[in-house]
């Protein structure tokens, strides 16, 4: 069984922050390296999404850790699961 993703307003706004501060800061080899990245962690979470662990620091929410600079948190709700927040650590704390 393969569950449906959604993304929060927050999660895709992120996404977005992210791959323009790689763009810009680092190449875009390392933009499309992380889009790439988050798409497999997406599509591994459609079809196992209890494979990661619950989040110590946020109730209800389970940690998926894409690469070593980038985290996504999501809840399960029935057959949906929804990306609530992704964090990424290259860059400062405030603009997550």
């Amino acid at each position: 069984m393969s569950f449906t993703i959604i993304f929060s307003e927050k999660a895709k706004s992120n996404i977005e922050k992210i791959a323009d501060y790689l763009d810009e800061e680092w190449s875009e080899s390392v933009k499309l390296k992380f889009l790439t990245d988050i798409s497999k962690a997406v599509k591994q979470l459609a079809i196992m999404p209890f494979m990661f662990p619950s989040s110590e620091k946020m109730e209800g929410l389970r940690r998926c850790v894409v690469n070593r600079h980038t985290v996504l948190y999501y809840r399960i709700n029935q057959e949906i699961i929804e990306v609530i927040n992704i964090k990424g650590t290259r860059q400062s704390p405030n603009i997550n």
